[in-house]
């Protein structure tokens, strides 16, 4: 399924889904190849983006079956890009973040990397404390640290610190982070659709 390198199997359709997305860059290129063929240049143009950056981007979202790059014999070189039928198929989750947010910068502001969207996935179900957060996402304590501070800022995410011994710190939703279950509903479908493959 997943190409790319040191990646387990993910254990549920939503990281089998931001296994392939990647980050907010991903979603922005699979957005913009909807339209059609873009050449690198035209890529890097309408998403500022650094060349270094987005070549690496582009190579695994290839490795993934994401994009189909075509390289002509020419000078200068000319290299385009188009979406597989499996890039295609992620025109139903930018969709659902377009008719939810109208634009899809706005959705990506508040969960623009897998970390955010598995962290929302998880707090659906209800309040969870930081450890059990952590053994779900099977992630560095530092990283889901510093992504549920992110995620607090922007009003995602309610912190509850109790006052105990040894401390106790409890994470939800708030009605903005609940607001995102349709987007992570769809991106839980494609995921399950992938998993049948």
């Amino acid at each position: 399924m997943y190409k790319g390198k040191d990646v387990e199997t993910p254990a549920c359709p939503v990281e089998t889904s931001v296994t392939y997305i990647g980050d907010r860059l991903s979603v922005l290129i699979v957005r913009d190849l909807l339209t059609g063929t873009k050449r690198f240049g035209e890529l890097q143009e309408s998403l500022n983006a650094n060349s270094k950056t987005l070549t690496k981007r582009l190579r695994i979202m290839e490795q993934n079956g994401i994009v189909h790059r075509k390289a002509y014999l020419e000078i200068p070189p000319r290299v385009e890009y188009t979406l597989t039928d499996l890039g295609y198929s992620l025109q139903m989750i930018l969709d659902t973040i377009d008719s939810t947010y109208s634009h899809i910068e706005t959705a990506l502001a508040y969960m623009g990397n897998k970390w955010d969207v598995l962290i929302v996935h998880h707090l659906l179900t209800g309040t969870k404390r930081f450890g059990d957060l952590k053994k779900l996402l099977d992630v560095n304590p530092k990283t889901l640290t510093n992504h549920l501070r992110i995620m607090e800022q922007n009003g995602l995410v309610h912190r509850k610190a109790y006052h105990e011994t040894p401390p106790r710190v409890e994470y939800s939703l708030t009605d903005l982070g609940y607001s995102l279950q349709p987007i992570i509903d769809v991106v839980e479908q494609w995921g399950e659709e992938r998993g049948k493959i």
